[in-house]
């Protein structure tokens, strides 16, 4: 077995792991990291593969960020997700020790691994911190009917019928004038959560342009008005919700709500098995609305490595 740096992973090799790995998400394929290194001029990175002989049998993606002395290191960045994709616990080790190998040099500041799935309960290098993390899972079991009449709560299914008596219709966005409306309202409404936002257009845009690849927009219109939209990750058995914009009037009719139904009522159209919501942040209004869309907790561990003398340089 060989552990291996490679800054180009070929999708012939990468998909049928991916494939064969219930959990893995649109977060662990080349078409994430792809559409980051090409949107951030800051962003470079790679893969951390094991090999038997020529044969890929796991691999890490991994960002660094930095252009100049100091970089940081992260799989993935963003809150998203990193885990190794392997066959076997051992491997998925080896793959995160080789990780926080990287991170040792003096240049590297910090480093922080999100795993959604990997069982790091023990085996961890040494001066690795571990945290707990949660996000919210909705179990896409029976039908989409079934989701709706028993999963959701009552309070939820009235706000979305009253919007659609209104008039209010979700469709798909496929047309640059769409992506412009949505980008906008994600612009302006997320310009007070401080940390990474706004994203820039550009990523928007490489993802836009991988709307064969499991990514879908979402726009609610009234009267061809928009009042806001979505964009929801599909790749395997996991669908995963991303960004939203919302314009002002979107509260008068629970456009949140709508956006998610039609996201869900979407992965049980694929034949997926969980929609994942999100992280709420440890925002409790927030926890409170994925749960009543049937959200249930799923704790998750993030792992990070920090230089001491990072603190004083600031965040990065």
């Amino acid at each position: 077995m060989t552990v291996s740096i490679e800054h180009f992973l070929d999708r012939e090799e990468a998909f049928p792991l991916l494939n064969a790995f219930r959990r893995s998400t649109f977060f662990h394929t080349p078409i994430w990291f792809e559409a980051l290194v090409r949107a951030f001029s800051s962003f470079s990175g790679g893969w951390i593969t094991e090999r038997e002989g020529s044969e890929l049998v796991g691999f890490m993606p991994y960002i660094e960020i930095g252009k100049g002395p100091l970089k940081s290191l992260w799989a993935m960045p963003f809150g998203t997700y990193g885990d190794p994709i392997v066959r076997n616990r051992p491997t998925a080790l080896r793959l995160i020790e080789r990780f926080f190998e990287m991170s040792s040099g003096p240049g590297c500041m910090r480093a922080g691994a999100n795993l959604l799935f990997t069982d790091v309960s023990s085996g961890l290098p040494s001066g690795v911190n571990r945290q707990t993390e949660e996000c919210r899972v909705v179990e896409l079991e029976g039908s989409f009917d079934q989701y709706r009449s028993s999963i959701v709560s009552k309070k939820r299914r009235q706000l979305y019928n009253k919007a659609h008596r209104a008039g209010v219709r979700v469709k798909m966005i496929d047309s640059p004038d769409g992506l412009a409306a949505l980008y906008d309202a994600y612009r302006m409404e997320s310009k007070d959560w401080g940390r990474m936002h706004p994203y820039p257009l550009a990523l928007f845009e490489e993802l836009f342009a991988s709307r064969d690849e499991g990514v879908v927009f979402w726009g609610a219109f009234l009267d061809g008005e928009f009042l806001g939209g979505h964009i929801d990750l599909y790749f395997g058995g996991v669908a995963q919700a991303w960004q939203a914009g919302l314009t002002e009037r979107a509260s008068e009719y629970d456009i949140s709500s709508m956006l998610v139904f039609s996201a869900v009522e979407e992965a049980y159209r694929r034949g997926m098995s969980e929609f994942n919501l999100g992280s709420s942040g440890r925002h409790d209004g927030i926890r409170f609305f994925k749960e009543s869309l049937g959200g249930r907790e799923y704790l998750y561990s993030t792992l990070t490595v920090e230089k001491g003398w990072s603190r004083f340089l600031g965040r990065r």
